[in-house]
């Protein structure tokens, strides 16, 4: 009898800690998302649903600012829980890295940021039996000056609410993989 109920104490120890590690790892995963003061100072008129499936998941959502453009993406990145949020902590990390770069077309963001994927999976620590990360990301860019509004997806779409119309987008049918 004492060796069950030390086994069961033991039990429930572990799912606390696992349990609090679990509600940490949601405080900084929210922590990376936009707030409502990075939306309020672009747009008057939105709204944001986000609902892991787990306290923590693989979907984000992600706004910055460079320039005159404004740069808002949606991913869903591959998984659930632990392995999801850990992908998603690596697409906003990269998407904070490319968007530094410089260039013209919005596609070109996402060429760079499939690549910096790519290479982050391709290293001799890499097991070939986990070989499903991807990530399907819609980017979207408007520059505020020009009007310009520009879009790429790579296996996501997208729909516009505008004048009392639904307008949706889509992308190619191809998420970012990791390469193998």
């Amino acid at each position: 009898m004492f060796v069950f109920i030390k086994h069961e104490l033991m039990l429930q120890t572990i799912s606390t800690e696992h349990e609090s590690s679990l509600i940490y790892a949601q405080t900084i995963q929210h922590g990376l998302l936009p707030k409502t003061r990075h939306f309020e100072k672009f747009v008057t008129d939105y709204f944001v649903i986000y609902k892991p499936q787990d306290k923590i998941g693989g979907d984000f959502y992600w706004l910055t600012s460079k320039g005159d453009t404004i740069f808002f993406a949606l991913a869903d990145c591959t998984g659930h829980g632990v392995s999801g949020a850990m992908l998603s902590v690596l697409g906003i990390s990269l998407l904070n890295y490319v968007i530094q770069k410089n260039l013209k077309n919005i596609g070109d963001y996402l060429t760079e940021l499939d690549k910096k994927w790519i290479e982050t999976f391709n290293n001799e620590l890499s097991d070939s039996q986990y070989n499903n990360d991807w990530l399907e990301i819609t980017l979207i860019s408007f520059n505020t000056k020009t009007r310009e509004f520009q879009y790429a997806c790579g296996g996501g779409e997208f729909a516009i609410y505008q004048n009392n119309s639904i307008n949706t987008y889509k992308g190619n049918s191809f998420p970012l993989v990791d390469g193998k």
